[in-house]
């Protein structure tokens, strides 16, 4: 499992989990980025963003 530890409790009460450095710094640049753009159009159509 490539060294790769997961928290089974904290994803059995949450539903998620937190895994860091599958992404490289600069893919979560552009995925970051790429989210914000994405909030943005939906603000400017005049979508309700919660």
């Amino acid at each position: 499992m490539n060294g790769l530890l997961l928290d089974v409790d904290f994803y059995r009460e949450h539903g998620y989990v937190v895994s860091r450095g599958v992404f490289a710094q600069d893919e979560v640049a552009i995925m970051q980025r790429e989210v914000e753009a994405l909030l943005q159009r939906a603000e400017d159509a005049g979508r309700k963003m919660e």
